[in-house]
């Protein structure tokens, strides 16, 4: 389950493709910290686009 989700968007995705990175920040018994941020590459120069977080909440399933 979403506990919390934000997106910062930085810059115009312009350019010739998308490349997105990612990361698991914290993972505990109830909940998750994650990361990810999303790179406009134009010639080989990549300019941050966006950046996100998210917190989830592990809930056993019945």
């Amino acid at each position: 389950m979403t506990t919390g989700f934000e997106v910062h968007n930085i810059a115009p995705a312009t350019g010739q493709r998308m490349v997105a990175l990612g990361e698991a920040l914290h993972m505990g018994k109830r909940a998750g910290l994650a990361r990810a941020d999303v790179f406009s590459e134009r010639d080989g120069k990549r300019t941050l686009c966006a950046s996100g977080l998210v917190t989830v909440r592990a809930v056993a399933a019945r």
